[in-house]
């Protein structure tokens, strides 16, 4: 009887956090071809995170997906909707009413009975102070002079209460920003409610933040941090750490740059860059954290390294191998299974698609523990259908208020809410130990930081505030 009753005292104790979790990222979609015959290896699918291990089964549909993908799930972790970049569909896998001609232009045009061939994807945030509402973030890629650009940024406004709950997208393709960008991210504000949206222009630090608030989206807010890139920029992975105090913009032609992320004002600062060996291939587009904020994996097709930023010094010393491509085809080759996009799942193990389309993931099982012990388990992940490449990319939805912080004045969480809360002193302390360590690839040796107060610096005039700058340093 005792036992009972600690049970039902723990079930009372549990039930506010399972009530109110912030599971948005449970349900990731793939596949391709509307298939209903449920015996073929070919057709939508879906991995499903509310179970542990996290269930896979396939699912009729007409959206394929090729590269970009963009899903959302309510706080339970239910399918709201989600999007191949073409349209958006609801959790009934029907056109949601507005939900057509996602990204519009000629890629959309010559891709519209398949899928939107951008790796960048897009994501959705719950609306502040809104209840079911959400904006979807994408970005499209255009052809100009023979060349493909990502422009322009959008956002998109779907309201999931419209039409007796099956949703409806109110406002579409609404442009924040003209450029050529890199993938977009998002972090969640220090406040614990608002969030911050971040990219930025190409081969250039040159920076665009979006702020979320219950007013809607306001920005750009324009900042300025080192020199334009010595080679052009690889359309590589971009990421901020699940704590949300480091960023992170990767790409094989100029190394790793990582930045500390201030979750108060949006502000970046103390730019470090890992260079890559141009000559010896040791060069990765890709990069993800793990669950504690600790290491970070950077790989290419065939390989993946482990970077520890516990380690005194941000060079080859604090990088260890801890994979390598096995040239495992599936079912056969050319069906290569090299590595791909990695997503950081809610279970706490990383995942990376393949570099062709096959029905396998690799993973990384134990991704906060040093070296080998992080168990890389090539191709360990069998999937019922083949995935065209596609991995969805969320932010942290339970990433929650920065206690301590200067900007911690909402106190809108509680125990049980489903928010993870961090501390603004560990981040202080952490930027104690570790001085700052100028961009050593640059070079001028020097870094050039613009404070984020500087507001709404026209991309086109670009060059001659680089030249203008130029002109005032020593």
């Amino acid at each position: 009887m005792l036992a009972i009753k600690k049970a039902l005292l723990l079930l009372i104790i549990l039930l506010p956090l399972i009530l109110c979790a912030q599971n948005h990222d449970y349900i990731w979609v793939y596949g391709y071809l509307n298939n209903p015959d449920t015996s073929s290896k070919v057709g939508g699918a879906v991995i499903d995170f509310k179970q542990r291990p996290p269930l896979h089964y396939k699912q009729t549909r007409e959206l394929n997906f090729d590269l970009f993908c963009a899903s959302c799930a309510d706080s339970m972790g239910n399918m709201l909707f989600y999007s191949n970049g073409i349209r958006i569909h609801n959790y009934l896998n029907q056109l949601i009413e507005n939900g057509d001609t996602i990204n519009p232009g000629t890629i959309w045009q010559s891709n519209q009975n398949l899928g939107y061939p951008s790796p960048f994807g897009g994501f959705a945030l719950p609306a502040p102070g809104k209840e079911n509402c959400y904006f979807l973030f994408h970005l499209p890629s255009i052809l100009n002079g023979g060349q493909i650009i990502f422009s322009p940024f959008y956002y998109s406004y779907i309201d999931m209460d419209a039409n007796n709950g099956t949703g409806k997208v109110i406002t579409k393709n609404q442009v924040l920003k003209q450029g050529d960008f890199i993938q977009q991210k998002a972090v969640k504000h220090a406040n614990g409610r608002d969030w911050w949206v971040l990219t930025a222009q190409k081969s250039e630090h040159l920076y665009y933040l979006f702020l979320i608030t219950p007013e809607g989206v306001q920005g750009p807010f324009t900042q300025i941090l080192g020199d334009p890139f010595p080679n052009s920029e690889g359309r590589g992975v971009t990421n901020f750490s699940p704590d949300g105090t480091i960023y992170v913009r990767n790409d094989a032609n100029n190394g790793l740059h990582m930045m500390d992320f201030n979750r108060c004002t949006g502000e970046l600062s103390n730019l470090r860059i890992l260079p890559y060996d141009q000559t010896t291939g040791f060069r990765f587009g890709s990069a993800v954290f793990s669950p504690d904020s600790r290491f970070i994996y950077l790989s290419n097709s065939n390989l993946v390294v482990q970077l520890d930023l516990e380690a005194p010094n941000l060079d080859y010393s604090a990088v260890d191998t801890v994979q390598m491509y096995d040239n495992f085809a599936d079912p056969y080759p050319p069906f290569l299974t090299g590595y791909l996009y990695p997503q950081l799942g809610s279970d706490g193990k990383i995942y990376y698609s393949t570099s062709g389309t096959t029905p396998r993931l690799h993973v990384i099982n134990r991704p906060n523990l040093p070296g080998l012990a992080c168990d890389v388990e090539n191709h360990g992940v069998q999937l019922p259908r083949f995935n065209g490449r596609t991995t969805c990319f969320f932010p942290n939805y339970r990433l929650g208020e920065w206690e301590g912080s200067p900007c911690d004045t909402l106190n809108g969480q509680r125990p049980g809410d489903g928010f993870v809360k961090t501390s603004y002193e560990a981040f202080l302390e952490r930027q104690a130990r570790a001085p700052v360590q100028k961009a050593f690839s640059n070079p001028s040796g020097k870094t050039r930081e613009m404070p984020l107060d500087e507001l709404s610096i026209d991309y086109w005039n670009m060059k001659a505030i680089l030249e203008r700058q130029k002109k005032q340093e020593p």
